[in-house]
């Protein structure tokens, strides 16, 4: 049951993935960035807050 829904999200996803490529990397690469250096230093990881906030406030309305 799981996996059927992580296979329907995952389709879902990449939808939005491939529709807002560069968003997409960007967010990725911003995400990956955080990763690597929270593994390595003591730099708390708030890449997610950070993806959040720019996605929030780069669209109009």
């Amino acid at each position: 049951m799981q996996a059927g829904l992580a296979l329907l999200l995952l389709r879902s996803a990449f939808g939005f993935a491939t529709g807002d490529i560069i968003p997409f990397a960007a967010a990725t690469l911003v995400i990956g960035l955080f990763w690597v250096g929270a593994k390595y230093t003591r730099v708390p990881d708030i890449s997610a807050l950070i993806v959040v906030f720019g996605g929030v406030g780069g669209r109009e309305f």
